[in-house]
């Protein structure tokens, strides 16, 4: 299967006056084709910061100082500053966390989608306004919401205008950054089927970035699992819920709810991730792990395939 997006060796850092933050600490992963990739980890691991670098969006004192990103054979980090306008809309869209706040709220939400469409390609106003309300209808909007403001829109409904939005110049990927955050329940899981269903109906490849393991076991294809700017464990869906090798990851499929635990206590992960800004030797996940050992204070554990397709950093795992 062919890769969409490929994501080498990727290191990305904030200079602030406490010193280097390394965001991003070697990462490497790809997207295949057709494929929902689920990157999950807890807020501050630095899922949003890799969707950024892959964007070329990444503003001082940040900067991306090593690694490759390839998407659909266009080497990102290379490109010139006027050609990134296309590659971010025609190569790559994002829904933003917090999405609902990006409609300009004194704009009709049918004249902000056609204005996306109309900087990037030679189209009147009259078919980019066409094309923009048949994107409305595909996310389940009723053309006769079109010429709306977003202040009346709901919640759900600004995120599928944000959905719509982002389709509109047809991307080969989609990166969806946290994209049911302060929905409730019922909202979020129809936002979650008009994606599928626009994966399904355009042939879509998405990076899904999400804290949430449960929404990435009904949705993704393979999971990667981040902590404090590195990857710990990556594995197909099924493998990595199944049989997490990981303490880290191990912990936060314990802290799934479920219906058949009743009367269990939750599980939590005890401390806090550590402070990029400080010196960390040894593994990351130390301070926290419950089988943490003497290596693990001093040598930094590599992320090696211990499986098919199954990798992990853990000295435990690999020793």
């Amino acid at each position: 299967m062919s890769q969409v997006l490929s994501i080498q060796d990727l290191h990305v850092s904030f200079f602030t006056r406490k010193g280097e933050v390394k965001a991003v600490d070697g990462v490497t992963f790809h997207v295949d084709r057709g494929e929902v990739f689920g990157l999950a980890g807890e807020s501050g691991c630095g899922k949003s910061t890799t969707a950024y670098a892959i964007l070329r969006l990444i503003k001082p004192p940040g900067k991306i100082i090593g690694g490759r990103i390839v998407c659909d054979g266009i080497d990102v980090l290379n490109l010139k500053e006027e050609d990134l306008r296309a590659y971010r809309w025609k190569k790559v869209s994002m829904i933003f966390q917090n999405a609902m706040n990006c409609l300009n709220p004194v704009h009709r939400v049918s004249d902000q989608i056609a204005e996306a469409i109309m900087v990037h390609e030679s189209v009147s106003k009259r078919d980019a306004i066409s094309r923009a309300k048949q994107l409305l209808s595909l996310v389940g909007i009723d053309e006769s919401r079109a010429n709306d403001y977003p202040h009346q829109y709901s919640g759900g409904m600004r995120q599928r205008a944000i959905i719509a939005m982002a389709l509109a110049l047809n991307p080969v990927l989609l990166i969806a950054d946290e994209p049911t955050t302060a929905l409730d329940v019922v909202v979020a899981r129809q936002v979650l089927e008009v994606l599928w269903d626009m994966k399904k109906r355009f042939g879509l490849s998405v990076l899904f970035i999400t804290h949430d393991l449960s929404t990435l076991a009904e949705f993704s294809n393979r999971i990667a699992v981040m902590y404090s700017g590195m990857l710990v464990e990556m594995a197909d869906t099924k493998s990595l819920l199944s049989n997490p090798l990981h303490p880290y990851t191990d912990g936060l499929v314990k802290s799934l709810m479920s219906l058949t635990r009743r009367g269990e206590k939750l599980w939590s992960i005890p401390g806090s991730p550590p402070d990029l800004a400080a010196e960390i030797k040894g593994c990351r996940f130390r301070p926290r792990c419950p089988i943490a050992m003497e290596r693990c204070f001093s040598k930094k554990p590599e992320f090696i395939e211990v499986g098919q397709g199954h990798y992990v950093a853990c000295h435990k795992v690999v020793s």
